[in-house]
C-alpha cells in the first residue's frame, strides 16, 4: 500500500482523524476530602500521560541470547495546578499530602488512607469522544509550593509528582 502524499485525511469534512488537543483533558480523583476533588480539576495547568516499561531479561543460550519482557513500572506523573487565593486549592493539596506524610507527627500513613482512585479523561475538542486512563494507587510523592518572584505578576503554580500503581486506559 502506497502511503498517501496529501494531507486530505487529516481533520477533514468527514470527520476523520480529528486531532486529540493537549489542552482538552482533566484529572479526576475520587476520595479526597471535602470538595478536593473539584478544586484541583478546577485549577488544572499541567500534566502527562502514563509512561510505562517492561524490564528487559536477557537468557543467554549457546551463542545467542533472547530477551524476555520482566517486571512493569509506571513512571511518575507530575501535576500542575494554579493557586486561588479566594480556593482551597493549596490546603486540598497539603490535607492529601498529609495522608502521606504528617509534618507536626512526623508519621507515614498507611497506604488505605492516602492512595486514590483517579482518572485523566481525554476528550475532543467539542467534549465527545472521551478516553479515560484510570490510575489505580495515586498518590502524591511530593509537592513543590511554588515559586515566588516580586518582579512577576504570573499565577503562582504548585507543583506535585503523582506516583500509581497501574494505569489502564478504557478506550
Amino acid at each position: 500500500m502506497a502511503l498517501p502524499q496529501s494531507a486530505q485525511h487529516i481533520a477533514n469534512a468527514q470527520g476523520d482523524f480529528a486531532p486529540q488537543h493537549q489542552n482538552n483533558w482533566m484529572l479526576e480523583i475520587s476520595g479526597l476530602p471535602g470538595d478536593g476533588k473539584d478544586l484541583i480539576l478546577l485549577s488544572l495547568v499541567s500534566s502527562a500521560l502514563p509512561t510505562e516499561t517492561s524490564e528487559t531479561i536477557e537468557i543467554p543460550y549457546g551463542n545467542s541470547v533472547r530477551k524476555v519482557a520482566g517486571k512493569t513500572t509506571f513512571e511518575s506523573i507530575p501535576l500542575v495546578v494554579n493557586d486561588f487565593v479566594d480556593r482551597d486549592v493549596r490546603a486540598a493539596l497539603m490535607a492529601w499530602r498529609a495522608q502521606v506524610y504528617e509534618p507536626n507527627t512526623e508519621n507515614v500513613g498507611r497506604p488505605s488512607a492516602y492512595k486514590k482512585e483517579g482518572s485523566l479523561v481525554l476528550q475532543a475538542s467539542d467534549g465527545t469522544l472521551s478516553r479515560k486512563c484510570r490510575l489505580q494507587g495515586l498518590w502524591p510523592s511530593s509537592l513543590n509550593g511554588g515559586t515566588l518572584d516580586m518582579s512577576s505578576a504570573e499565577p503562582v503554580q504548585i507543583e506535585l509528582t503523582l506516583e500509581y500503581d497501574k494505569a489502564i486506559w478504557d478506550l
